[in-house]
């Protein structure tokens, strides 16, 4: 993961190319979280304090 920050880090030097990114290795695993396109309108009709985005996330 040290690799990928580095390179995100490295773009404000502009010597990263699309390559770069290629060539790094996958982690063996990671955290993911998703959103689902059906609960799109789950905060309709609530007001902005009562949104809370964790309870979209699976």
């Amino acid at each position: 993961m040290k690799e990928i920050l580095d390179a995100i880090l490295a773009l404000d030097t502009a010597d990263v190319v699309s390559a770069d990114f290629a060539a790094l290795p996958l982690p063996e695993s990671y955290r993911a979280i998703t959103v689902h396109k059906d609960e799109t309108d789950l905060f309709d009709g609530l007001v902005t304090r009562d949104k809370d985005p964790r309870k979209s996330l699976h």
